[in-house]
C-alpha cells in the first residue's frame, strides 16, 4: 500500500485497488476511506466513483452513498454494459 502511494499518490485506481483490498478483508472503514479518497483525488474518473457506488450499494442498509456515487459516475457519460447496469439500479434510462 505504502509503495504505491508512494509511486503514485494522485492516481485514483490505485485508492481503488486498495480500497478493494481492505474491503476483501473485512476492513470496512479502511476501505471506505480508500474509496472515498479515489473519487476526491479523481472525480474525474469513472472508475472510481463506480467502485465507491458497488462498495456502498447494500440493499440491508442505507444505499444512498452508492445512489449518489453512481449519479457522479453516470454525469461523466460513461458507455458499455457496466454504465447501462447502473443506469438500471438507479433508474436512469
Amino acid at each position: 500500500e505504502a509503495r504505491a502511494i508512494e509511486i503514485a499518490p494522485s492516481d485514483p485506481v490505485v485508492q481503488v485497488e486498495i480500497g478493494r483490498y481492505f474491503e476483501a478483508h473485512r476492513r470496512r472503514v479502511d476501505a471506505s476511506g480508500s474509496f472515498d479518497l479515489a473519487t476526491r483525488i479523481g472525480p474525474e474518473n469513472a472508475l472510481a466513483h463506480h467502485a465507491r457506488g458497488l462498495f456502498y450499494y447494500d440493499p440491508k442498509r442505507d444505499i444512498q452513498l452508492a445512489r449518489v456515487a453512481w449519479q457522479k459516475y453516470l454525469e461523466l457519460q460513461p458507455a458499455g454494459e457496466r454504465a447501462d447496469r447502473i443506469r438500471l439500479r438507479v433508474g436512469w434510462r
